[in-house]
């Protein structure tokens, strides 16, 4: 029943600003609904922005890792 509250609430509020969304306007992208494109693209950029610092570390951490073999 938990889980049910949470997807409930996904749906009422943009996950980017936690606007209240209505029926009338929402921009649906990657299986999340959205208030405005902007939103959209905020939590998109967070996420790519996310995604390369990961990869940054795992090429920092591969390359300690070699030097520490050598």
């Amino acid at each position: 029943m938990a889980r049910g509250k949470a997807n409930e609430e996904e749906l009422k509020n943009c996950p980017a600003c936690k606007k209240h969304l209505s029926r009338a306007k929402r921009y649906y992208r990657n299986e999340k609904y959205f208030c405005n494109k902007n939103c959209w693209l905020t939590t998109k950029k967070k996420a790519d922005e996310a995604v390369a610092q990961a990869a940054a570390e795992a090429a920092e951490a591969a390359k300690t890792s070699e030097e520490a073999k050598a």
